[in-house]
């Protein structure tokens, strides 16, 4: 539906906010981006993950995904 579609793309910007404040990306437009060109979003799971500023954007979005 349109509003899971909307509520999947504000977590994509989220957690890549996130993820730039704790220092893991440099660029959360980028990776936000990244993520949705990549279909991504639309699969991003809660939960704790062991993610590193030496992952890539593919290596972080296999992590966060289900």
């Amino acid at each position: 539906s349109a509003a899971s579609d909307v509520y999947k793309r504000q977590m994509s910007q989220t957690v890549s906010k996130k993820l730039e404040r704790l220092g893991i990306i440099d660029d959360a437009e980028s990776f936000d981006n990244y993520m949705n060109r990549n279909g991504y979003s639309q699969n991003i799971t809660v939960g704790s993950f062991s993610i590193s500023p030496d992952d890539t954007y593919r290596d972080i979005a296999k992590k966060i995904t289900k």
